[in-house]
């Protein structure tokens, strides 16, 4: 009988759960299959805008700034983070957004058909408050959870009773299993009532929406985001402990700069999230990559690496291409920064490789590419790109390229911006404009070929 009871008191942990508002309806493995694969760096960016915005405040405030370059407060940041976030479960994005609702379906409890009774369930802190008084709110759950167990703790006495007279273990069992096939415990199991349901107070918060804005734009989402954000602050600043030198500085920078906004206002909650997601180097402090301008095409290239290692480069988003693009484009780039940059347009959409290149401007990217990564470009980002420009950039464009060396990729650029002319009609006009022979002196083999078959 030990034994069964052993299991019992086990399963008794699961059974009370059941009970819980955030656990009726919270499909967190479904929520992780919608949204990690949207935001699979959510993590990674967590802990590098920690770091960045600690070093920043520790820059601000702290002697330890004048000491030490805010680049070499961000790697140190980063160091000790990695270290005390490696003992700690991993948070991504679907967890966050399953952990906000079941927080808020805890709170604010969830109506629920437990037997033939509609209870309102809540959970968490809504039972007991700290000195283990039970709350008003959380009786009806009390109670219904230790109705729960009490049955399922009878069918273990009722089983081992039967088997004690002789029955066989089958037939103990049979013997409390009820003519629906369910055990007692099982016939109370809560379920949530639907949403249409004119006795639930509490509809289920729709987070299946195609991206994270979408998520932000509705009102529910938000507020069940901002009480998530608001618990999550005091586990990290429960878990989270900093190292000397000057573990009071950092402790401080924490609490203001990390801890403090995760416990701020909704607008302030969601746009450290929005601020999260499209993380980059040097974003959280307002620079367009690298920290305070410190080591800014090194720790783009670093970030884009990482990214890239996750197979995460087709989820950046547009603000996060921008700003890496520009942070290796400002300086000279190396063959790794070209492929760099090549990577992050050609894994773009359509769309948001076009806005890239329109921010930073297309003959830029030309300048500073070359080989196989300026050929991807031409070919996955430039159909998209030229579609889009006028006829007098397409002829301009083409008359620039025919001015010069015209080699493979020069060729190749020319059929494609030729491909986006309106017609035969436009085709002629670029060629007649760049001047005799026209472009059937530039182009040759295959190019010339195509070249023929666009102006017919």
């Amino acid at each position: 009988m030990n034994d069964a009871l052993l299991y019992e008191a086990f399963a008794s942990h699961f059974l009370t759960d059941a009970y819980a508002g955030g656990h009726l309806r919270t499909p967190r493995a479904a929520v992780g299959d919608w949204w990690n694969p949207k935001v699979p760096m959510f993590w990674t960016n967590l802990q590098l805008w920690m770091a960045e915005v600690i070093a920043r405040h520790i820059n601000d405030h702290s002697v330890a700034g004048y000491l030490q370059t805010v680049q070499q407060l961000y790697e140190a940041a980063q160091d000790t983070l990695r270290k005390v976030t490696a003992k700690m479960p991993v948070l991504t994005f679907g967890d966050a957004i399953s952990g906000a609702l079941h927080d808020i379906d805890n709170e604010l409890g969830v109506e629920a058909m437990v037997g033939a009774a509609v209870v309102k369930l809540v959970g968490d802190g809504q039972l007991i408050d700290a000195k283990g008084r039970a709350l008003v709110a959380g009786v009806p759950t009390a109670q219904k959870a230790s109705a729960g167990v009490a049955a399922s703790l009878k069918e273990v006495r009722d089983a081992f009773a039967a088997g004690a007279k002789g029955s066989s273990p089958a037939a103990a069992v049979a013997a409390i299993r009820l003519p629906d096939g369910l055990f007692r415990a099982e016939q109370l199991w809560p379920r949530a009532l639907a949403d249409s349901d004119p006795q639930q107070s509490n509809p289920g918060r729709n987070w299946r929406v195609a991206g994270v804005e979408d998520l932000f734009r509705n009102k529910r989402m938000r507020e069940a985001l901002t009480h998530f954000a608001h618990e999550k602050a005091d586990t990290l600043g429960a878990e989270v402990t900093l190292d000397p030198p000057f573990k009071a500085d950092k402790t401080m920078a924490l609490k203001e700069a990390v801890l403090d906004q995760l416990k701020g206002s909704e607008a302030t909650v969601i746009g450290v999230l929005r601020e999260v997601i499209n993380y980059t180097p040097g974003s959280a402090t307002g620079q367009t990559g690298g920290v305070f301008g410190h080591d800014e095409d090194d720790d783009a290239l670093s970030y884009y690496r990482a990214a890239k290692l996750k197979g995460s480069l087709g989820t950046l988003t547009l603000v996060q291409r921008r700003r890496l693009v520009r942070a290796v484009l400002s300086g000279s780039t190396t063959g790794a920064e070209d492929t760099m940059v090549s990577d992050l347009l050609v894994s773009a959409t359509p769309a948001d490789a076009t806005a890239v290149l329109d921010d930073v401007g297309w003959r830029w990217v030309w300048n500073d590419l070359s080989g196989d990564d300026l050929r991807r470009v031409v070919d996955v980002a430039g159909p998209a790109f030229w579609a889009r420009r006028s006829f007098a950039q397409k002829k301009a464009e083409v008359g620039f390229l025919a001015g010069g060396r015209t080699d493979d990729i020069s060729q190749r650029a020319i059929i494609v911006i030729l491909r986006t002319c309106a017609g035969p009609a436009e085709v002629r006009a670029i060629d007649a404009s760049v001047g005799w022979p026209g472009l059937d002196f530039d182009l040759t083999g295959a190019y010339q070929t195509q070249f023929d078959t666009l102006k017919r």
